[in-house]
Formats: C-alpha cells, sequence, structure tokens
C-alpha cells in the first residue's frame, strides 16, 4: 500500500507558511530594530539599543559596531519581507536562512562563553530577553521554515513565482 502524495495546493500553502514564518519573524526583528514598530525601542533610540546589544555580543570590533547596528536590520527587513512576499523566494529564503543561521552561531558562541546578555532579537518587543538554548532553537526553526523554502520554492500567493519548480 502506497501513501498518496500531498496535493500541489496543500504543499503550496504550507510553503506559503514557511515563508509567512520565517521571513516574517526576520522583518518583525528588523523593523523593531530600527524603531519602525513599537516595542521598548521608540525610533530615535532604536538603532542605539541594537547596538549595545551587538557590542555586548564581543563580535565586531568597536570601531565597526555603528555600520553593523544600522546596516543588519535594513537587511532583515528587506529579506525578510521579500520572503513573506514571495518575491524571487528562493533567493530571499537563502539570505533569510544564512543570517538566521549566522545569528545562532552568534547566540551559541554567547552562551559557550558564559556570557549574560541581551538576545537583542527583536529589540525589546517581547521584553528583555537573555540569550538562552531556546534562542538557538528558536532559530534553528526559522532557519528550517527559510531551508524548506529554498529547496522547494514559494508555494501559494508569490508576487514572483519561481521559475524552476521541483
Amino acid at each position: 500500500m502506497t501513501i498518496p502524495a500531498p496535493s500541489k495546493t496543500i504543499v503550496d500553502l504550507l510553503l506559503l507558511l514557511a515563508r509567512i514564518i520565517s521571513g516574517g519573524a526576520l522583518l518583525l526583528a528588523g523593523a523593531v530594530k530600527l524603531g519602525l514598530l513599537g516595542g521598548v525601542a521608540q525610533l530615535p533610540t532604536a538603532p542605539l539599543l541594537f547596538a549595545l546589544s551587538l557590542q555586548s555580543f564581543k563580535l565586531v570590533p568597536h570601531s565597526l559596531v555603528p555600520v553593523v547596528s544600522y546596516f543588519v536590520p535594513w537587511c532583515e527587513v528587506v529579506a525578510g519581507g521579500m520572503l513573506v512576499l514571495g518575491v524571487w523566494s528562493r533567493q530571499s529564503a537563502a539570505i533569510v536562512t544564512a543570517m538566521l543561521l549566522a545569528f545562532t552561531l552568534a547566540l551559541a558562541s554567547v552562551l559557550l562563553r558564559d556570557m549574560n546578555v541581551d538576545c537583542g532579537c527583536f529589540g525589546g518587543l517581547f521584553g528583555e530577553a537573555k540569550v538562552t538554548w531556546g534562542s538557538i532553537a528558536r532559530n534553528f526553526v526559522l532557519s528550517a521554515f527559510g531551508a524548506v523554502v529554498l529547496v522547494r520554492g514559494g508555494g501559494a500567493i508569490a508576487l514572483k513565482p519561481d521559475a524552476i519548480r521541483p
């Protein structure tokens, strides 16, 4: 007895859901860090709060913290937004997944160095969040959703459907 393959419609809807979850998380995180959405950080101070969080990780040279703290949230907003909308889904998913994996490595390095720092992941939107193994698990799940879109394509309601579909 063979198990029937899921219908194309169901797969496309699941891919849409994966796009919204993975891309939406990055879009939200970047928008809050830039002060475009509420949370603890408001417009003038949001990038500064992220810069302080980034500096506490001790992974970026002090002189590059201002540049990185401005550049990273904009990359999150653009890549996450493109993935949610389904614009170049696979390419957007590749960027989102790579960013999430890089963030995961940064979080792991903090835990392995036994540092007690604020994650800075969502710019204080959900209150102060210390780096935990749960943060790493969350990022792996989000990365997995992005990887599925990278492999399978954008699914339903994509503004620019992928040209090559498996």
